[in-house]
């Protein structure tokens, strides 16, 4: 059979918000991309025939 297999690792947004702008940056973020949990797709290829 003809699958497509897709994997992507889990990730984290963390976001740093400074209200009052004291160290001159209203926001920012940090990204953390973890290896487990992951997300794991397969779905079978299909061919299209138009006659």
């Amino acid at each position: 059979m003809n699958m497509i297999n897709v994997v992507s690792p889990s990730r984290l947004h963390l976001t740093l918000i400074d209200l009052n702008a004291e160290i001159g940056r209203v926001d920012g973020g940090v990204g953390i991309t973890l290896e487990s949990p992951s997300w794991k797709f397969r779905q079978l290829k299909r061919i299209l025939l138009r006659l």
